[in-house]
């Protein structure tokens, strides 16, 4: 299942909160709607829930 094209830029960013609370809505709204990108969205969170502190990873200085 492919996600909207006019929704694609969205997404990454209604996962990481980082939309206006309009855009969050237009977004929730669209996912009510949409199966293709509710699945993208749902596997974005399983993957984040999965690595929960990947944020907090010391990366070596001079890692490429």
């Amino acid at each position: 299942m492919k996600y909207c094209n006019d929704y694609a830029a969205l997404l990454d960013l209604f996962v990481d909160g980082e939309l206006n609370p309009e855009e969050m809505a237009d977004v929730q709204a669209h996912l009510d709607t949409c199966p293709g990108c509710r699945a993208y969205v749902d596997d974005a969170l399983a993957l984040r829930a999965a690595f929960p502190d990947v944020e907090e990873t010391v990366v070596p200085e001079g890692f490429a």
